[in-house]
């Protein structure tokens, strides 16, 4: 008999855990985003069942996650905003999360920090985050959507929301990582009365959450590679790609050929093909990274080789980068077919009002069908 679990990550915890224990555990940074999002409710699902007296197997019914999202900042940053965007958008439709994204005003300020004080005048705080986490959590185990109730986290003001699921009759799991959690979360004694089985480490399941070369995933740092979901979660469900994906992937082993479009300091850059499709690779991926620096926008043409295929609206992953020649007349390859989008509705107006348009119009129709991103949760 399968027992109906849900869970709720905070997403902004995550991601800044994430980096500093690949850090600690001695992946570097490079390996502190990405993680296997597919594969972590199916992994901490897993580790709750050992606990079942029964021995019934999780059914992970819904995965809830909780972040924030840049509003009024500086354009410099556009970049940056997309992405996170971006990634929110692959976790809805890659993993099937429900995600729930709350805005912070940066005022005009820069969203990237800056090693000069004086460049940073305004400090933003995160805000209704966790408040959103608690309150899903009690309206779920109101609505008793659930029987177990699995929470990603380190942050004591979840404790209040874990002591009233249990008293309403609901079993709770936490799973947190060492370092970054208070002493109530993994107390042996339970105090405070706040879950019914053993804290799960990530650092425990970490080997099997990061990203490696073999197995693809969405990143954290730099979602722009959506793979097939059969590839990155591992699942042995067959998911048949289109014809044009097939031979996409039958022709990464021996790359392509593509146009340098984007050039970022920071490391990254995009680029296209003949076809229009578009390629994300970090300066790490090149041969010789020193060349990076040398890479011209609409001027460079490389060779990549391929590790995640893109298809219109989604860029690529490529890996093994090399420059093929510097062009002195080169001509912009076609531009990306744009994705369908639905009429806009009035929350899709109210935020092209707004200085997000870039950043959110082109995700109008999927936001404004999705009950769990109501106004009231997800402020735009």
């Amino acid at each position: 008999m399968a027992v109906r679990t849900m869970m709720f990550i905070d997403g902004t915890w995550l991601a800044v855990t994430a980096i500093r224990m690949a850090e600690q555990l001695g992946y570097g940074k490079r390996v502190g985003g990405p993680l296997r999002f597919g594969a972590l409710p199916l992994l901490c699902a897993e580790h709750v069942a050992r606990q079942l007296p029964s021995g019934d197997s999780l059914d992970v019914v819904r995965t809830h996650y909780f972040a924030s999202i840049a509003t009024n900042y500086d354009p410099a940053d556009d970049d940056a905003v997309q992405r996170r965007s971006e990634f929110f958008d692959g976790l809805r439709r890659q993993h099937r999360y429900e995600v729930y994204r709350y805005d912070v005003d940066y005022r005009g300020g820069r969203v990237r920090r800056s090693q000069r004080p004086d460049d940073q005048t305004f400090e933003p705080r995160e805000k209704a985050v966790d408040v959103g986490l608690a309150t899903a959590l009690l309206e779920m185990t109101a609505l008793s959507a659930f029987d177990i109730a699995i929470v990603v986290g380190g942050d004591r003001d979840f404790v209040p929301a874990l002591q009233a699921v249990r008293r309403l009759g609901k079993r709770v799991a936490i799973v947190s990582a060492r370092g970054s959690c208070p002493r109530e979360f993994f107390d042996p004694n339970d105090a405070l009365r706040l879950r019914d089985f053993d804290p799960i480490w990530l650092d425990d399941l970490w080997t099997q959450l990061v990203v490696t070369p073999e197995v693809g995933d969405i990143e954290v740092a730099q979602p722009a590679a959506y793979p097939l979901a059969d590839l990155q979660t591992g699942s042995t469900e067959s998911t048949a790609p289109d014809t044009a994906t097939v031979a996409q992937l039958s022709t990464a082993a021996e790359g392509i050929m593509a146009l340098v479009t984007k050039v970022h300091p920071t490391g990254y850059a995009f680029a296209r093909d003949d076809e229009g499709l578009d390629y994300y690779f970090r300066r790490e991926d090149l041969q010789d990274s020193h060349t990076f620096d040398e890479l011209s926008t609409w001027k460079t043409r490389v060779h990549l080789t391929l590790s995640a295929s893109a298809r219109p609206g989604n860029a690529g992953r490529a890996r093994a980068v090399t420059i093929a020649q510097q062009l002195t007349n080169a001509v912009r390859p076609p531009a990306p077919a744009a994705p369908s989008i639905a009429p806009a509705s009035r929350t899709a107006s109210r935020t092209a009002s707004r200085d997000e348009t870039s950043m959110l119009a082109p995700m109008a129709d999927v936001w404004d069908a999705d009950p769990f991103a109501a106004p009231s949760r997800r402020a735009i």
